[in-house]
């Protein structure tokens, strides 16, 4: 079989890097050949998370280039598309140069649909209005990462199948035997994501104002906008860089790992990978109560809080039970991330989705 990948991203975007890359090995050892074609440069992507800019200049030659890569497309046996084959543009150019092609699966992470419904993108609304409502009716099927995005692409794909971002658990599992965990001085609260989720941090800011003036309490964020820590001003934190090589032995030192997040139609499809990433450590969480977020907890005895009351209940719940939440919490998260969030556990979906795909096709 041979499946060519339409990423967002190369191996630098987080979202191509866990819902396609981490991936390929695993399927070359089922004889799958990959080809891959990234439309955003990892130039493009260091620019974006470091200085924040995006240069239009930079993005021309990235369209014209996916636009002869489709038109001159080769006989592949599916065509994997992350999102969109162009973002914000009008739906008519990715059905002109999709018609005929079969065999496409289409996959989401993200709610990017409400990308082309927010009030104020006038030309954004006009251009892009329902787009991805009425790409997805060309696939064979959509892969979907959250409750939320199989409820509102389901109706109009010919087949959903929600296969959740995972971890590749053996990576996590085999970094933290070699780590001794220290117990913190101070108890840590931790974050981890990227410039674009930063600005939910300040949501709980008043509420950790408050349990600092009760218990000796750190934010620690990892990948966390620079621009906006002037905004914590008075909390005390720490802030370090995104680095893959850093990340697991970061995690693993949270006494507890938080995803607060704005209620709001696109946060509606979020993933929580946070939470997941969290789990894999062992670490409790706290988050805000998405269907997603409860979803991922099966149980184990995470914690939920939308209120400002409830985020410092749940905080000084921890605070005062944490070997329960260190140990038998997070041994439970563990081996739900182990059976149902990891690479692992997950590649065969991919693959049998792909051979079903693959032999539904129609001769011409």
């Amino acid at each position: 079989m041979k499946i060519i990948f339409f990423t967002k991203y190369t191996y630098a975007g987080p979202s191509s890097r866990y819902r396609s890359f981490q991936y390929f090995s695993w399927f070359k050892h089922q004889g799958i050949e990959i080809i891959n074609k990234p439309f955003f440069t990892t130039e493009y992507i260091e620019a974006l998370y470091g200085k924040g800019k995006r240069s239009l200049l930079g993005i021309i030659p990235r369209f014209m280039q996916r636009f002869f890569q489709v038109l001159f497309l080769k006989e592949y046996d599916i065509i994997f598309i992350e999102y969109e084959l162009f973002p914000y543009t009008p739906l008519w150019i990715e059905k002109l140069l999709l018609k005929g092609k079969k065999n496409i699966i289409f996959d989401y992470d993200d709610a990017i649909f409400h990308n082309y419904d927010r009030p104020g993108n006038t030309l954004v609304n006009w251009l892009c209005e329902g787009k991805i409502f009425k790409l997805v009716p060309l696939a064979k099927a959509v892969i979907t990462g959250s409750p939320y995005l199989s409820q509102k692409l389901g109706p109009y794909a010919a087949e959903t199948v929600e296969i959740p971002t995972s971890i590749e658990f053996a990576r996590y599992e085999q970094a933290l035997q070699k780590m001794e965990r220290k117990d913190n001085k101070a108890f840590r609260i931790g974050w981890i994501g990227s410039k674009t989720t930063s600005p939910n941090i300040l949501l709980i800011k008043q509420v950790l104002l408050k349990l600092q003036t009760r218990f000796d309490i750190e934010l620690v964020l990892i990948g966390f906008d620079k621009q906006l820590l002037p905004l914590l001003n008075g909390v005390n934190f720490s802030s370090l860089p995104w680095d893959e090589k850093t990340e697991i032995e970061l995690i693993q030192s949270f006494d507890v790992g938080i995803m607060p997040l704005a209620t709001n139609d696109f946060n509606n499809g979020k993933c929580g990978f946070k939470l997941i990433q969290y789990m894999a450590c062992g670490v409790p969480t706290i988050s805000t109560p998405l269907e997603a977020n409860l979803k991922i907890d099966q149980g184990a005895g995470n914690l939920f809080a939308s209120t400002d009351e409830e985020w410092e209940a749940c905080c000084i719940n921890i605070l005062n039970n944490s070997p329960y939440f260190k140990n038998t919490v997070g041994k439970k998260n563990k081996e739900i991330i182990r059976d149902h969030y990891s690479v692992e556990a997950n590649w065969i979906k991919y693959v049998d989705l792909f051979k079903a795909v693959n032999i539904s096709a129609t001769p011409d």
